[in-house]
């Protein structure tokens, strides 16, 4: 499709998507997860976190990758601005995330100790991801539109999301909370 051909992407179908809740609803966990990890004392609930974000870190990368790859396909032939710089600030972070993870995953299930150098990685990439994703979707959130219906599509749309979102990001955090508080620590 040549860029005179291009067509305009409706907004309200993209928030809509169930793939697009899956997607940031998987990122609110793992970040939400991994500011657990590093802030948090080491206890059951951070432990079986570590467990889960390892886990869904490496099987979101399909579904992730996948929703990244349309969103991309979909947007990249638009007046290039900030919301795209945003999103391809937070997409390069994704895969330098996905990247460190499967490197400190490795070096913890068949090392001595994992590398400083990686975990720093991980860590501070983490933080730009949360802040560029962060700005990407405030900045779409309260964008205006003059057309009223627009407007209530948009907020439908919105509220459909944030509710696959809150689900898909609810789950494992309850999962974990659910293993933490059944946890005796005591050998069967």
């Amino acid at each position: 499709m040549s860029v005179s051909n291009w067509r305009a992407v409706d907004a309200a179908a993209e928030w809509r998507r169930p793939l697009t809740g899956v997607t940031l609803g998987l990122l609110a966990f793992e970040s939400l997860s991994g500011l657990a990890i590093y802030l948090l004392p080491f206890s059951e609930f951070n432990q079986f976190g570590v467990l889960l974000h390892t886990a869904l870190g490496l099987a979101m990368v399909v579904p992730v990758g996948w929703y990244l790859g349309q969103h991309w396909w979909r947007r990249f032939r638009g007046k290039f601005n900030h919301f795209q710089l945003l999103g391809y600030v937070s997409a390069a972070c994704f895969i330098v995330l996905f990247v460190s993870g499967v490197v400190l995953t490795w070096q913890a299930s068949f090392g001595v100790r994992i590398s400083s150098t990686w975990d720093l990685v991980h860590i501070v990439v983490g933080f730009v991801f949360m802040a560029a994703l962060g700005a990407h979707l405030v900045t779409l959130l309260v964008r205006k539109s003059n057309n009223a219906e627009v407007r209530e599509r948009l907020r439908s749309a919105y509220r459909r999301c944030a509710a696959h979102s809150f689900l898909w990001c609810g789950v494992p955090t309850a999962a974990c909370v659910a293993l933490a508080s059944s946890y005796t620590g005591e050998a069967e």
